[in-house]
């Protein structure tokens, strides 16, 4: 989040507590061997009564596609996670 911050990108990493969730994606780490270095980063709209701070109605049919992914968002998360990561080495 500090990260994100810095970069200006802090508007996409809320301080906001969500829910608890197992994520379908947490299996890839449970049932690989070797274990592959994974990260899992969803969006959780918490803006909108519809969503109430769940997964979009979306997630998980066939609209789930790149209609539904917002660029300025995907390009913040990405550039944030690439810091990251090239602060970590």
């Amino acid at each position: 989040w500090g990260v994100a911050g810095g970069l200006g990108n802090g508007k996409y990493f809320t301080y906001l507590q969500g829910m608890a969730t197992t994520d379908d994606h947490a299996f890839i780490n449970e049932m690989t061997n070797p274990k592959i270095p994974t990260i899992d980063i969803i969006h959780i709209d918490f803006t909108t009564g519809e969503q109430q701070g769940t997964f979009a109605p979306y997630w998980h049919t066939l609209a789930d596609d790149m209609r539904n992914i917002d660029a300025k968002t995907l390009g913040a998360v990405g550039q944030t996670v690439l810091e990251t990561i090239w602060r970590e080495k």
